[in-house]
């Protein structure tokens, strides 16, 4: 009967887990959008210096 305890451990501390999981999501989504916006500000600069 351990694992159903574990389980109900883990259905009581759902709520945060999911919290955490949709902070971690948007996180990493924040990080990619600005990731992205750098990387093509730095690529035309480079382009334009090479002009």
């Amino acid at each position: 009967m351990a694992f159903f305890e574990g389980f109900r451990l883990v259905m009581e501390y759902m709520p945060y887990l999911l919290k955490g999981l949709a902070n971690t999501v948007l996180v990493s989504i924040c990080a990619i959008i600005i990731a992205v916006i750098l990387g093509v500000i730095l690529s035309v600069l480079r382009l334009e210096k090479n002009r």
